[in-house]
């Protein structure tokens, strides 16, 4: 287990961001205390909570593609990660660690972000394609790794916890009645996006979703059972 969280603010509208990912990164360090990371530039700011498990020394995140164009945070475990790899190899990529975590932006700059169809595994992933200006959160084909996000005026905040999100200054916590009634009537909200704060959704099972500067977010499902 380890953590993620972020802020992605392609209008520069939220001059705290760093302050504010290093809030929401506090609120899930029983995710990952072993090691943390973080990445900050004008539009993007991210934060890691490592679990270590593969490659102690040096498996820690975020980690780049070799120009470090594009940037990612991940939680989970990828189960085929070392014949991606060597498919990655046989492309001509080169690797510093032996973790799952940094097949991720290589094979991201290798096949797009469809990708995600190639991975076995458990896994909730934070991608920043700082060229293209494009931002993908992704999760696994059957919702076994948390990922939640809202959305504030441009700008989106995720993580793996939903306590890490209302920690921040910026959110407002409402009840969500509706997510309430299906509870109450079968014990898990029903809705697939919904959970008990307003404005608080889940990333979808099976999902990625596509934040793009001036555009609204998108959603496209990879898999199906």
């Amino acid at each position: 287990m380890c953590g993620i969280c972020g802020i992605i603010d392609f209008g520069n509208q939220i001059k705290e961001k760093k302050q504010f990912t290093n809030i929401m990164a506090e609120k899930i360090f029983h995710r990952g205390p072993d090691d943390s990371g973080v990445y900050n530039d004008d539009h993007v700011s991210l934060g890691f909570k490592r679990l270590s498990i593969l490659d102690v020394n040096k498996g820690n995140q975020p980690l780049f593609n070799k120009n470090k164009s594009i940037v990612s945070i991940f939680n989970g475990e990828i189960f085929n990660f070392k014949e991606l790899r060597e498919e990655l190899i046989e492309k001509g990529y080169s690797f510093k660690t032996n973790s799952d975590s940094e097949i991720i932006p290589y094979a991201y700059e290798a096949w797009g972000i469809d990708f995600v169809k190639k991975l076995n595994g458990m896994f909730a992933i934070a991608i920043y394609d700082k060229l293209q200006k494009k931002f993908y959160l992704v999760r696994d084909r059957v919702g076994i790794k948390p990922l939640y996000f809202f959305e504030f005026n441009n700008s989106l905040f995720f993580s793996s916890e939903i306590n890490s999100l209302i920690a921040s200054p910026i959110f407002e916590k409402k009840i969500n009645f509706k997510a309430v009634s299906t509870y109450l009537s079968y014990r898990y909200p029903t809705e697939d996006e919904e959970n008990f704060f307003q404005g608080i959704k889940r990333v979808s099972i099976g999902s990625f979703y596509e934040i793009k500067k001036n555009e609204r977010l998108k959603k496209k499902i990879y898999w199906k059972i």
